[in-house]
Protein backbone atom coordinates (compact mmCIF):
# COMPACT_ATOMS: atom_id res chain seq x y z
CA UNK A 1 0.00 0.00 0.00
CA UNK A 2 1.44 3.57 -0.81
CA UNK A 3 1.88 6.44 1.51
CA UNK A 4 -0.19 8.42 0.09
CA UNK A 5 -3.31 5.69 0.39
CA UNK A 6 -2.06 4.90 3.81
CA UNK A 7 -1.89 8.39 4.86
CA UNK A 8 -5.03 9.68 3.39
CA UNK A 9 -7.36 11.60 6.01
CA UNK A 10 -10.20 9.26 5.51
CA UNK A 11 -12.28 7.10 2.19
CA UNK A 12 -15.01 7.65 0.85
CA UNK A 13 -17.22 5.23 -1.07
CA UNK A 14 -17.85 6.90 -4.02
CA UNK A 15 -20.73 5.76 -7.23
CA UNK A 16 -21.90 6.66 -10.55
CA UNK A 17 -24.98 4.82 -11.00
CA UNK A 18 -26.32 5.00 -14.63
CA UNK A 19 -28.44 3.18 -17.13
CA UNK A 20 -25.33 1.32 -18.59
CA UNK A 21 -23.07 1.23 -15.92
CA UNK A 22 -22.87 1.74 -12.27
CA UNK A 23 -19.52 2.51 -10.99
CA UNK A 24 -18.49 2.42 -7.70
CA UNK A 25 -14.96 3.62 -6.33
CA UNK A 26 -12.99 4.13 -2.82
CA UNK A 27 -11.73 7.57 -2.58
CA UNK A 28 -8.76 8.89 -0.63
CA UNK A 29 -9.25 12.36 0.86
CA UNK A 30 -6.40 14.34 2.38
CA UNK A 31 -7.27 17.37 4.05
CA UNK A 32 -10.29 18.44 5.93
CA UNK A 33 -12.01 21.08 4.39
CA UNK A 34 -13.67 20.23 1.60
CA UNK A 35 -12.55 23.12 -0.54
CA UNK A 36 -8.85 22.92 -0.08
CA UNK A 37 -8.57 19.14 -0.05
CA UNK A 38 -6.83 16.78 -2.50
CA UNK A 39 -9.03 13.59 -3.87
CA UNK A 40 -7.14 10.66 -5.28
CA UNK A 41 -9.01 7.43 -6.89
CA UNK A 42 -7.60 4.59 -4.82
CA UNK A 43 -9.87 1.70 -6.18
CA UNK A 44 -13.25 1.23 -8.48
CA UNK A 45 -15.32 -1.54 -10.21
CA UNK A 46 -17.66 -1.13 -13.03
CA UNK A 47 -21.03 -2.99 -13.40
CA UNK A 48 -23.38 -3.62 -15.87
CA UNK A 49 -26.42 -2.02 -14.73
CA UNK A 50 -28.55 -3.92 -16.69
CA UNK A 51 -27.26 -7.21 -14.74
CA UNK A 52 -28.01 -5.46 -11.17
CA UNK A 53 -31.36 -6.36 -9.60
CA UNK A 54 -30.71 -3.44 -7.55
CA UNK A 55 -28.17 -0.94 -5.42
CA UNK A 56 -27.78 -3.65 -3.02
CA UNK A 57 -26.45 -6.32 -5.43
CA UNK A 58 -24.35 -3.53 -6.69
CA UNK A 59 -22.73 -3.06 -3.53
CA UNK A 60 -22.81 -6.89 -3.01
CA UNK A 61 -20.40 -6.65 -5.85
CA UNK A 62 -17.88 -3.90 -5.12
CA UNK A 63 -17.25 -5.84 -1.54
CA UNK A 64 -16.20 -8.68 -3.78
CA UNK A 65 -14.04 -6.15 -5.67
CA UNK A 66 -12.96 -3.33 -4.40
CA UNK A 67 -9.84 -3.43 -2.03
CA UNK A 68 -10.68 -5.00 1.40
CA UNK A 69 -8.74 -3.19 3.74
CA UNK A 70 -9.51 0.26 2.13
CA UNK A 71 -13.14 -0.56 1.66
CA UNK A 72 -13.44 -0.93 5.95
CA UNK A 73 -12.06 1.84 6.44
CA UNK A 74 -15.15 4.11 4.58
CA UNK A 75 -16.48 6.74 6.56
CA UNK A 76 -19.16 7.65 4.35
CA UNK A 77 -20.43 7.58 1.16
CA UNK A 78 -22.40 9.38 -1.94
CA UNK A 79 -24.04 8.14 -4.91
CA UNK A 80 -24.88 9.69 -7.91
CA UNK A 81 -27.96 8.58 -9.40
CA UNK A 82 -29.45 9.28 -13.20
CA UNK A 83 -32.82 10.71 -11.91
CA UNK A 84 -34.11 13.56 -9.78
CA UNK A 85 -33.38 13.25 -6.00
CA UNK A 86 -36.18 13.81 -3.33
CA UNK A 87 -35.78 12.98 0.41
CA UNK A 88 -32.31 11.60 -0.38
CA UNK A 89 -34.45 8.98 -2.64
CA UNK A 90 -34.33 8.29 -5.87
CA UNK A 91 -35.89 6.75 -8.79
CA UNK A 92 -33.83 5.77 -11.82
CA UNK A 93 -34.66 7.57 -15.29
CA UNK A 94 -33.27 4.50 -17.05
CA UNK A 95 -33.28 1.44 -14.79
CA UNK A 96 -36.62 -0.44 -13.15
CA UNK A 97 -34.27 0.88 -9.62
CA UNK A 98 -35.17 2.63 -6.69
CA UNK A 99 -32.50 4.02 -4.21
CA UNK A 100 -32.97 4.96 -0.87
CA UNK A 101 -30.03 7.02 0.75
CA UNK A 102 -31.13 5.75 4.27
CA UNK A 103 -31.28 1.82 3.26
CA UNK A 104 -27.61 2.41 1.94
CA UNK A 105 -26.24 3.90 5.05
CA UNK A 106 -27.42 0.90 7.05
CA UNK A 107 -26.41 -1.67 4.78
CA UNK A 108 -23.12 0.54 4.80
CA UNK A 109 -23.04 1.71 8.28
CA UNK A 110 -21.76 5.05 7.17
CA UNK A 111 -23.72 7.94 6.07
CA UNK A 112 -24.90 7.94 2.88
CA UNK A 113 -26.00 11.10 0.47
CA UNK A 114 -27.79 10.96 -3.21
CA UNK A 115 -26.98 13.67 -5.49
CA UNK A 116 -27.98 13.79 -9.53
CA UNK A 117 -25.64 12.37 -11.75
CA UNK A 118 -25.07 15.62 -13.30
CA UNK A 119 -24.05 17.41 -10.12
CA UNK A 120 -21.63 15.00 -9.47
CA UNK A 121 -20.34 15.90 -12.77
CA UNK A 122 -20.18 19.42 -11.49
CA UNK A 123 -18.85 18.82 -8.24
CA UNK A 124 -16.48 17.08 -9.67
CA UNK A 125 -15.03 19.55 -12.27
CA UNK A 126 -13.05 22.04 -9.91
CA UNK A 127 -11.59 19.30 -8.35
CA UNK A 128 -10.05 17.69 -11.84
CA UNK A 129 -9.09 21.17 -13.04
CA UNK A 130 -7.30 21.71 -10.12
CA UNK A 131 -5.26 18.68 -9.39
CA UNK A 132 -5.45 17.37 -12.99
CA UNK A 133 -5.77 20.39 -15.70
CA UNK A 134 -4.30 18.35 -18.46
CA UNK A 135 -7.55 16.53 -18.51
CA UNK A 136 -8.98 19.54 -20.22
CA UNK A 137 -8.91 20.85 -23.65
CA UNK A 138 -9.76 24.58 -24.36
CA UNK A 139 -11.35 25.37 -27.21
CA UNK A 140 -9.65 28.04 -28.25
CA UNK A 141 -12.19 31.59 -29.62
CA UNK A 142 -12.16 32.81 -32.63
CA UNK A 143 -9.55 35.26 -32.41
CA UNK A 144 -7.58 32.65 -30.80
CA UNK A 145 -7.76 33.33 -27.40
CA UNK A 146 -8.33 31.33 -24.34
CA UNK A 147 -9.39 33.28 -21.52
CA UNK A 148 -9.39 32.83 -18.42
CA UNK A 149 -12.64 32.23 -15.65
CA UNK A 150 -12.97 35.85 -14.03
CA UNK A 151 -16.25 34.54 -12.51
CA UNK A 152 -17.60 32.64 -9.50
CA UNK A 153 -20.53 30.87 -11.97
CA UNK A 154 -20.11 27.93 -13.66
CA UNK A 155 -22.10 26.44 -16.38
CA UNK A 156 -21.46 22.07 -17.58
CA UNK A 157 -23.33 20.81 -20.50
CA UNK A 158 -22.74 17.24 -21.29
CA UNK A 159 -24.28 15.25 -24.15
CA UNK A 160 -24.09 11.75 -24.20
CA UNK A 161 -26.97 9.01 -23.77
CA UNK A 162 -28.62 12.00 -22.72
CA UNK A 163 -28.28 15.64 -22.07
CA UNK A 164 -27.53 17.26 -18.90
CA UNK A 165 -27.50 20.96 -17.98
CA UNK A 166 -26.93 22.25 -14.73
CA UNK A 167 -24.46 25.06 -13.56
CA UNK A 168 -21.79 25.73 -10.52
CA UNK A 169 -21.34 28.41 -7.90
CA UNK A 170 -18.31 29.03 -5.93
CA UNK A 171 -18.88 30.46 -2.27
CA UNK A 172 -16.73 32.94 -0.22
CA UNK A 173 -15.48 30.21 1.78
CA UNK A 174 -13.71 28.63 -1.71
CA UNK A 175 -16.49 25.65 -1.24
CA UNK A 176 -18.90 25.03 -4.35
CA UNK A 177 -22.43 24.45 -4.72
CA UNK A 178 -24.17 22.44 -7.47
CA UNK A 179 -27.31 23.21 -9.28
CA UNK A 180 -29.03 20.86 -11.29
CA UNK A 181 -31.52 21.58 -13.89
CA UNK A 182 -33.54 19.67 -16.63
CA UNK A 183 -32.38 21.69 -19.19
CA UNK A 184 -31.36 18.77 -21.38
CA UNK A 185 -35.24 18.91 -21.78
CA UNK A 186 -36.18 22.84 -22.56
CA UNK A 187 -37.41 23.38 -26.00
CA UNK A 188 -35.08 23.15 -29.35
CA UNK A 189 -34.27 26.82 -30.85
CA UNK A 190 -33.75 26.23 -34.48
CA UNK A 191 -31.76 28.94 -35.82
CA UNK A 192 -31.27 28.61 -39.77
CA UNK A 193 -33.13 27.21 -42.58
CA UNK A 194 -31.78 23.88 -41.91
CA UNK A 195 -32.43 23.32 -38.42
CA UNK A 196 -36.39 24.50 -38.48
CA UNK A 197 -36.48 21.75 -41.04
CA UNK A 198 -34.96 19.43 -38.88
CA UNK A 199 -37.27 20.50 -36.23
CA UNK A 200 -40.21 19.95 -38.45
CA UNK A 201 -38.74 16.48 -39.25
CA UNK A 202 -38.12 15.73 -35.59
CA UNK A 203 -41.17 16.65 -34.54
CA UNK A 204 -43.03 14.06 -36.89
CA UNK A 205 -40.98 11.08 -35.58
CA UNK A 206 -42.54 11.92 -31.73
CA UNK A 207 -45.30 12.63 -30.21
CA UNK A 208 -45.16 16.09 -28.57
CA UNK A 209 -42.60 18.43 -28.90
CA UNK A 210 -39.34 17.51 -29.07
CA UNK A 211 -36.56 18.72 -26.75
CA UNK A 212 -32.95 19.90 -27.06
CA UNK A 213 -32.30 16.25 -25.51
CA UNK A 214 -33.65 14.55 -29.20
CA UNK A 215 -30.98 16.48 -30.93
CA UNK A 216 -28.12 16.86 -28.57
CA UNK A 217 -27.59 13.16 -27.68
CA UNK A 218 -26.71 9.66 -28.99
CA UNK A 219 -30.09 9.56 -30.22
CA UNK A 220 -30.05 13.12 -31.34
CA UNK A 221 -27.08 12.04 -33.82
CA UNK A 222 -29.05 9.17 -35.48
CA UNK A 223 -32.26 11.83 -35.89
CA UNK A 224 -29.68 13.82 -37.18
CA UNK A 225 -28.02 11.14 -39.29
CA UNK A 226 -31.58 10.17 -40.94
CA UNK A 227 -32.93 13.97 -41.12
CA UNK A 228 -29.74 14.28 -43.87
CA UNK A 229 -30.19 11.24 -45.45
CA UNK A 230 -33.85 11.88 -46.18
CA UNK A 231 -33.29 15.78 -47.09
CA UNK A 232 -30.33 16.01 -49.05
CA UNK A 233 -28.72 13.73 -51.85
CA UNK A 234 -25.99 11.81 -51.07
CA UNK A 235 -23.83 9.15 -52.95
CA UNK A 236 -24.40 5.75 -51.84
CA UNK A 237 -21.53 4.18 -49.49
CA UNK A 238 -20.26 1.42 -47.57
CA UNK A 239 -20.37 2.90 -44.45
CA UNK A 240 -23.59 4.01 -44.62
CA UNK A 241 -25.03 1.28 -45.80
CA UNK A 242 -23.28 -0.30 -42.76
CA UNK A 243 -24.73 2.35 -40.18
CA UNK A 244 -28.56 1.53 -41.75
CA UNK A 245 -28.18 -2.36 -41.05
CA UNK A 246 -27.37 -2.20 -37.33
CA UNK A 247 -29.80 -1.23 -34.98
CA UNK A 248 -30.42 1.84 -34.02
CA UNK A 249 -29.03 2.43 -31.17
CA UNK A 250 -25.40 1.34 -32.31
CA UNK A 251 -25.41 3.93 -35.09
CA UNK A 252 -24.37 7.30 -33.58
CA UNK A 253 -20.76 5.76 -32.48
CA UNK A 254 -20.70 4.46 -35.91
CA UNK A 255 -21.74 8.24 -37.22
CA UNK A 256 -18.93 9.01 -35.15
CA UNK A 257 -16.36 6.72 -36.26
CA UNK A 258 -16.69 7.55 -39.79
CA UNK A 259 -16.73 11.02 -39.94
CA UNK A 260 -13.70 11.74 -41.22
CA UNK A 261 -14.05 9.84 -44.89
CA UNK A 262 -18.14 9.72 -45.11
CA UNK A 263 -19.32 12.87 -46.51
CA UNK A 264 -23.01 11.90 -45.14
CA UNK A 265 -21.12 11.52 -41.45
CA UNK A 266 -18.89 14.31 -41.88
CA UNK A 267 -22.40 16.99 -42.20
CA UNK A 268 -23.92 15.07 -39.48
CA UNK A 269 -21.17 15.40 -36.68
CA UNK A 270 -20.83 19.44 -38.16
CA UNK A 271 -24.26 19.94 -37.85
CA UNK A 272 -24.43 17.99 -34.42
CA UNK A 273 -21.55 20.45 -33.40
CA UNK A 274 -23.19 23.67 -34.61
CA UNK A 275 -26.15 22.64 -32.66
CA UNK A 276 -24.14 22.50 -29.52
CA UNK A 277 -22.47 25.46 -29.55
CA UNK A 278 -25.81 27.65 -30.41
CA UNK A 279 -27.59 25.50 -26.78
CA UNK A 280 -24.29 25.72 -24.98
CA UNK A 281 -24.06 29.68 -25.96
CA UNK A 282 -27.61 29.76 -24.56
CA UNK A 283 -26.80 27.85 -21.57
CA UNK A 284 -24.29 30.41 -20.63
CA UNK A 285 -26.56 33.60 -21.46
CA UNK A 286 -29.22 31.76 -19.12
CA UNK A 287 -26.47 31.49 -16.30
CA UNK A 288 -24.22 33.91 -16.77
CA UNK A 289 -21.11 31.37 -16.73
CA UNK A 290 -18.29 34.06 -15.88
CA UNK A 291 -16.42 31.31 -14.55
CA UNK A 292 -16.39 29.34 -17.84
CA UNK A 293 -18.37 26.39 -19.98
CA UNK A 294 -17.58 23.03 -19.55
CA UNK A 295 -18.72 20.75 -22.32
CA UNK A 296 -18.82 17.10 -20.53
CA UNK A 297 -20.31 13.84 -21.74
CA UNK A 298 -18.47 11.69 -23.67
CA UNK A 299 -19.28 12.58 -27.65
CA UNK A 300 -17.52 15.65 -26.85
CA UNK A 301 -14.53 14.20 -25.28
CA UNK A 302 -14.09 11.43 -27.81
CA UNK A 303 -15.01 13.98 -31.11
CA UNK A 304 -13.05 17.00 -29.92
CA UNK A 305 -11.12 17.21 -33.43
CA UNK A 306 -14.71 18.07 -34.51
CA UNK A 307 -15.43 20.81 -31.54
CA UNK A 308 -11.89 22.70 -32.62
CA UNK A 309 -11.12 22.05 -36.38
CA UNK A 310 -11.90 25.87 -38.24
CA UNK A 311 -13.26 27.09 -35.59
CA UNK A 312 -16.53 24.81 -35.84
CA UNK A 313 -17.87 25.42 -32.27
CA UNK A 314 -16.59 28.56 -31.58
CA UNK A 315 -17.75 30.31 -34.75
CA UNK A 316 -21.56 29.28 -33.93
CA UNK A 317 -21.05 29.69 -29.99
CA UNK A 318 -19.94 33.45 -30.67
CA UNK A 319 -22.74 34.32 -32.35
CA UNK A 320 -24.98 36.88 -31.32
CA UNK A 321 -27.30 40.01 -33.03
CA UNK A 322 -25.90 42.26 -29.88
CA UNK A 323 -22.61 43.30 -30.48
CA UNK A 324 -22.52 43.64 -26.62
CA UNK A 325 -23.65 40.08 -25.81
CA UNK A 326 -20.62 38.77 -28.45
CA UNK A 327 -18.31 40.51 -26.33
CA UNK A 328 -19.58 38.90 -23.13
CA UNK A 329 -19.11 35.33 -25.42
CA UNK A 330 -15.83 36.18 -26.44
CA UNK A 331 -14.59 36.20 -22.58
CA UNK A 332 -15.73 33.02 -21.51
CA UNK A 333 -13.50 30.35 -21.50
CA UNK A 334 -14.73 26.59 -23.12
CA UNK A 335 -13.49 23.82 -21.65
CA UNK A 336 -13.80 20.14 -23.23
CA UNK A 337 -13.68 17.39 -20.08
CA UNK A 338 -11.75 14.67 -20.96
CA UNK A 339 -11.77 12.16 -17.83
CA UNK A 340 -14.91 9.73 -17.65
CA UNK A 341 -14.55 9.75 -13.46
CA UNK A 342 -14.86 13.18 -12.96
CA UNK A 343 -18.28 12.24 -11.12
CA UNK A 344 -16.67 9.97 -8.52
CA UNK A 345 -14.93 13.27 -7.71
CA UNK A 346 -17.71 14.80 -6.99
CA UNK A 347 -19.42 12.49 -5.21
CA UNK A 348 -16.26 12.07 -2.79
CA UNK A 349 -16.41 16.23 -2.30
CA UNK A 350 -20.10 16.06 -1.72
CA UNK A 351 -19.74 13.25 0.66
CA UNK A 352 -17.44 15.36 2.64
CA UNK A 353 -19.40 18.32 2.36
CA UNK A 354 -21.97 16.65 3.72
CA UNK A 355 -20.18 15.56 6.72
CA UNK A 356 -19.34 19.42 7.48
CA UNK A 357 -23.23 20.11 7.43
CA UNK A 358 -23.53 22.11 4.07
CA UNK A 359 -26.36 20.84 2.21
CA UNK A 360 -26.41 19.55 -1.40
CA UNK A 361 -28.38 21.63 -3.65
CA UNK A 362 -30.90 18.60 -3.85
CA UNK A 363 -31.07 18.60 -0.64
CA UNK A 364 -31.72 21.89 -0.24
CA UNK A 365 -34.50 21.47 -2.78
CA UNK A 366 -36.20 18.46 -1.12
Amino acid sequence: MSDSVRLAHRIVLAGDVGGTNTTLALVGVNGTSAAQARFQLLDRTVLKSQQLSGIGQAIEGARNSLDAELLQRIDACCLCAAGPISNNRCTLTNLQWQIDGGEVAAELAVPTTLINDFSGICYGIPILFRQAPQQFTAIPHSDGSTPAGAGSVITVVGAGTGLGVGYLTTLADGNVTAHPSEGGHSDFAPFDDQTMALRAFVAGQHQGVPDAECFLSGPGIANLFDFLVQHETWQQSAARQRILARPRAERPEMIAANAAEDPLCSATMELFVRIYAKFSSSATLHFLADGGLFLAGGIAAKNQRLFLQQHRFMRYFEQNYRANIERLLHRVPVHIVGDYTVSLYGAAYAAVRQDQNKPTSEEQLS
